[in-house]
C-alpha cells in the first residue's frame, strides 16, 4: 500500500478520533451505550447498506467506528483486572479465542477475508464485555432499558413508513432499494428482535400499567406483521417464560392470559369475517415456508450438515477453522456462501468446541446465577432465553451483546449476594454500600435501605417511613408510576 500524504492525513485523523472516542467510552458509560446502538439505527435507516469510510485499503463501517474504541477500553480493563485479581471472565476468554482464530485466518487467507468473517464476533463480544466491565448502577440500567424501548419505537415508526409505501409483503418477497435487491420486510431480524424484547420488557416490568400494557401489545402486533418466523418463536418463548417464572404475580398472569385470549379471539374472528385480504395471504405464506421438505429450515439444515462434515483434525474440533475459511456449500444444486444462519453451528465451526462451550456456559451461568423470581430476575432470564432461541437461525449482533452484558452484571451481583451470609447477602441485594447493586428496574426492584425507624436496618415491605434516614427510592422503569406491592 503506497503511503501518500492523503493516506497519512487519514491515518492521523483516524488516530485522533480513536483516542477521543476511547476516552468517551472509558469515562461516560451512557454515551458509550448510545454510540454502540448507533450502527443499528443506521442499518435500519439504510436497509443494511451502511455508510462506510475508505481509509487507504480499509473499509470502516459505522459498527467498526464504535466497536474499535470500545474494544480498546475493554482490552485495557480486562488486562488490568487480570493482573490485579489473577482471573479472567468467560467472555474475555471467548474474545481471546476469537483473536487466535482471527490471527490464524489472517496468516492463511489474508487480512480482508479473515476480518470480514470475524466482525460479528468482535462486535458481539466487545459490546458484552464493555457493559459487563463498566460501573453499571441502577440509574444506568434504567437508562439502558428506556433507550431500548425508545429504539424499538423508532424502528416501529420506520416500519410504518415503509409499509405505507411498499405495503406488507410476505417473507420471501424482494424489492429494489438503491439498485440492490433487499427483503421486502421493513427491518431485518436483528431490529425485529429488539422490538420483541422491548415488548417483553414492558410486559415483565409494567404489565399492571394500562398505557404500558397497550404499548406492549402494539409492539407484539408489529412483531407479527414483520413476518420474521424466528422472532415469532422467540416471542412465544419469552411469553411462556414470563407466565412460568412469574410465580409472585399470579394476579397479573390472570390479567395477561385474559388479555391474550381476547386479542387472539378477536384476531381469529377478524380473519374469518374479513379474511385479512392480501395481508392475510402474506402471513399464511410466511407461515407455510416454515414447513415441509422445501422450507427455509430444511434448506438451512442441509447446509449445516455439509459444513460440519468438512471439519477434520483435533485442532479444527477444539479451536475451529480459522476466520476466512468461508461457508461455501452446495444446497439443491446451488453454491451458497452466506453464513450458516445458526450461531451455534457458526461458533462450532470458527471457535471449536471450546468456543461453543464458553458461549453456552456464559448463558447458562446467567440463568442459574439469578436466584429469585422478582421482576428484574424474570426479565434477565427472558432476555437470555430469547437470545438462545434466536441463535438457532441467526447470529447475535452488537446490541444483543449489550443486553447480555447487562444480564451478566445483574447475575454477578445476584451470585455474589447468594454466597454471602444471610444478613450481609440481604444488604448486598438491597443496595447497601457493600456492593453496588445493578438491577433491571422492575416493579419490585432493589430499593435503598431505610434507616432510623427502630425496627432494624431495613424498613418492612410497604412500611411507612418514620425515621430520619432516606426514604426508599423506587427504581422502576418510570418514576411517575406508583409502586405496587
Amino acid at each position: 500500500m503506497p503511503v501518500t500524504p492523503l493516506v497519512l492525513l487519514q491515518l492521523c485523523a483516524a488516530g485522533i478520533l480513536l483516542a477521543a472516542l476511547s476516552w468517551v467510552f472509558a469515562k461516560h458509560v451512557r454515551a458509550g451505550i448510545v454510540l454502540l446502538l448507533c450502527p443499528m439505527v443506521i442499518d435500519v435507516l439504510t436497509r443494511q447498506q451502511s455508510m462506510a469510510l475508505q481509509i487507504a485499503d480499509l473499509t470502516v463501517s459505522a459498527a467498526d467506528a464504535t466497536t474499535v474504541p470500545a474494544a480498546v477500553v475493554v482490552v485495557g480493563r480486562v488486562i488490568t483486572r487480570f493482573f490485579q485479581r489473577g482471573r479472567a471472565s468467560a467472555p474475555a476468554l471467548m474474545l481471546a479465542l476469537t483473536v487466535v482464530s482471527l490471527s490464524r485466518g489472517i496468516a492463511e487467507f489474508g487480512l480482508q477475508p479473515a476480518v470480514n468473517e470475524c466482525r460479528p464476533y468482535i462486535y458481539f463480544l466487545t459490546a458484552t464485555l464493555y457493559v459487563f466491565t463498566s460501573d453499571i448502577g441502577s440509574d444506568v440500567t434504567r437508562f439502558m432499558l428506556k433507550t431500548w424501548v425508545f429504539l424499538s419505537l423508532a424502528c416501529v415508526v420506520i416500519c410504518a413508513g415503509r409499509w405505507s409505501v411498499d405495503g406488507i409483503a410476505s417473507a420471501g418477497e424482494l424489492l429494489l432499494a438503491n439498485g440492490v435487491l433487499v427483503t421486502a420486510r421493513p427491518v431485518d431480524a436483528g431490529p425485529a428482535l429488539v422490538i420483541a424484547q422491548a415488548a417483553l420488557t414492558l410486559i415483565t416490568l409494567r404489565w399492571h400499567s394500562r398505557p404500558y400494557r397497550a404499548l406492549a401489545l402494539g409492539l407484539l402486533v408489529v412483531v407479527v406483521l414483520l413476518q420474521h418466523r424466528t422472532i415469532w418463536i422467540v416471542t412465544l418463548v419469552g411469553i411462556a417464560a414470563y407466565v412460568v417464572l412469574s410465580r409472585r404475580m399470579a394476579q397479573e398472569r390472570i390479567s395477561f392470559a385474559a388479555t391474550a385470549l381476547i386479542v387472539s379471539t378477536t384476531a381469529a374472528l377478524g380473519a374469518r369475517v374479513v379474511s385479512l385480504g392480501s395481508t392475510g395471504e402474506d402471513l399464511r405464506s410466511s407461515y407455510s415456508t416454515m414447513q415441509g421438505a422445501h422450507s427455509t429450515f430444511a434448506w438451512r439444515v442441509s447446509g449445516w450438515e455439509e459444513l460440519l462434515a468438512r471439519r477434520s483434525g483435533v485442532i479444527d474440533a477444539l479451536l475451529g477453522q480459522p476466520f476466512g475459511t468461508g461457508f461455501a456449500r452446495l444446497i439443491d444444486g446451488q453454491i451458497v456462501t452466506v453464513s450458516p444462519h445458526n450461531f451455534y453451528i457458526q461458533t462450532l465451526l470458527r471457535l471449536g468446541v471450546i468456543g461453543l462451550v464458553l458461549f453456552v456456559g456464559i448463558c447458562l451461568w446467567a440463568l442459574l446465577a439469578i436466584r429469585s423470581n422478582s421482576r428484574a430476575d424474570v426479565l434477565g432470564r427472558i432476555l437470555v432465553l430469547t437470545q438462545l432461541t434466536f441463535c438457532f437461525t441467526y447470529a447475535l449482533s452488537l446490541e444483543q451483546g449489550m443486553a447480555l452484558g447487562l444480564v451478566l452484571v445483574h447475575a454477578r451481583h445476584s451470585w455474589t449476594a447468594g454466597k454471602l451470609p444471610t444478613g450481609e447477602s440481604k444488604a448486598v441485594a438491597m443496595g447497601a454500600p457493600r456492593a453496588q447493586r445493578s438491577d433491571f428496574a422492575g416493579e419490585d426492584a432493589i430499593t435503598q435501605p431505610v434507616q432510623g425507624d427502630g425496627s432494624g436496618p431495613y424498613a418492612p415491605a410497604g412500611g411507612r417511613h418514620t425515621g430520619s434516614g432516606p426514604r426508599q427510592r423506587d427504581l422502576s422503569l418510570d418514576k411517575g408510576v406508583s409502586r405496587q406491592s
